[in-house]
């Protein structure tokens, strides 16, 4: 072997070295959030991170055996005063992890989960519209890995279609299954629940008189019916509210218009979940109530109102 073929041979050799060097150097990098001090800001989301590499940056007692494990830091804010879910059980995480929240960098945990589900973690928290959180990702004892973790007043996703007032749903009489999970507050009303999640429909009215929205027929939660004459929904321009109408939902009857549009407001008291919409006819009369009770009746007619007295039989 030549001298010049030795120098390009230990030339091939250090350069493979540092290559490989450089490259596991590159996979035990920090993540960009491994600080509470870098924390990134997250809203209503899913988020895929790693604690592989990461240091630890927390100090005090804390659930699941985690006060000095590698972590990495998210600091998601509210848009909504309600009950939010940060939670890794949707799949994507590969290993013991620990969910805590924090009011702020260096403070002790307000909120802290180990093995909600199996090996992974779930947190609901109360929270304050416009209030930041500190959300710390780390693993159990000590382990690390790859995760994926949802978040938001349903548990993170993308929000429902008609979130905004502007993007209204238009629908008619009938009844319309809805969400306001995921959603984001942009309404107002003299009700209860101005400041949690909402969801808009724009109803037609296809003749003159009253109509009712109800949610009467179905609800996961306490819900809130608003109807307002435009966008933003506002207790200016507000036509009718009720909270509570039927237990913890709502039922509210207003005189409409024949072809005039009407913005449906639907949000919570104090949280969020699924519903069913009526519009038009009030919903039949339930199995018990002050004026009527029955039993073991397979269908319901109405038969609307005659003198301000609606039949149902």
């Amino acid at each position: 072997m030549t001298s010049i073929s030795r120098h390009l041979h230990r030339s091939a050799a250090w350069l493979a070295g540092a290559a490989a060097l450089f490259t596991a150097s590159a996979a035990l990098a920090q993540p960009a959030n491994n600080n509470c001090a870098n924390a990134i800001n997250i809203g209503n989301t899913t988020v895929s991170g790693t604690t592989i590499g990461a240091s630890n940056d927390y100090s005090g007692s804390i659930c699941g055996a985690s006060g000095s494990s590698p972590d990495v830091w998210y600091r998601y804010t509210a848009s909504a005063t309600t009950t939010i879910t940060a939670t890794m059980c949707g799949g994507g995480t590969g290993f013991d992890c620990v969910l805590s929240i924090h009011p702020a960098c260096g403070a002790q945990s307000t909120f802290c989960n180990d093995d909600s589900c199996g090996l992974q973690s779930l947190i609901a928290f109360p929270a304050v519209n416009g209030t930041a959180y500190f959300v710390r990702v780390s693993g159990y004892n000590g382990a690390t890995g790859t995760f994926e973790m949802s978040i938001g007043p349903g548990g993170g996703g993308q929000p429902p279609s008609n979130d905004g007032c502007a993007s209204a749903t238009a629908i008619g009489n009938g009844s319309f299954n809805g969400t306001t999970n995921n959603a984001t507050d942009d309404g107002d009303s003299t009700c209860a629940g101005s400041s949690t999640p909402d969801v808009y429909y724009l109803y037609t009215a296809p003749t003159t008189g009253s109509v009712t929205a109800s949610t009467c027929a179905g609800g996961s939660f306490d819900t809130v019916i608003s109807v307002h004459s435009a966008c933003p929904a506002s207790p200016v321009n507000q036509i009718a509210c009720n909270d509570n109408f039927c237990g913890t939902r709502s039922q509210s009857t207003f005189q409409a218009v024949s072809g005039t549009q009407y913005i449906i407001r639907v949000a919570g008291s104090a949280a969020s979940g699924t519903f069913t919409l009526s519009m038009g006819e009030p919903p039949p009369p339930g199995p018990n109530g002050p004026d009527v009770t029955h039993q073991s009746i397979n269908g319901i007619a109405s038969f609307g109102a005659v003198g301000g007295v609606r039949a149902s039989a």
